[in-house]
């Protein structure tokens, strides 16, 4: 199992049902379903985690994103 990595939203793929993000964490992008917001998309440059990673092709993908959160911040500085 991967660990969760933060990375950048980038907006919704044009060719598909799929969302791109991008982290200084790992080297090209980062894809992963529409469907793991719920429906509710946030905005370009929001800050996500992303989990379950797998190599592709051209880049990677997630099988899980979520929004960053306050408790997400809280474990980071923990772990300094």
């Amino acid at each position: 199992m991967t660990p969760e990595i933060v990375g950048v939203f980038q907006g919704k793929h044009p060719d598909g049902d799929y969302c791109i993000a991008t982290s200084d964490e790992i080297k090209g992008s980062i894809t992963f379903e529409e469907n793991e917001f719920d429906g509710e998309l946030p905005e370009s440059g929001t800050t996500i985690v992303m989990g379950r990673l797998t190599p592709k092709r051209l880049g990677w993908r997630a099988g899980g994103a979520r929004v960053y959160t306050i408790e997400d911040e809280r474990r980071l500085h923990d772990k300094i």
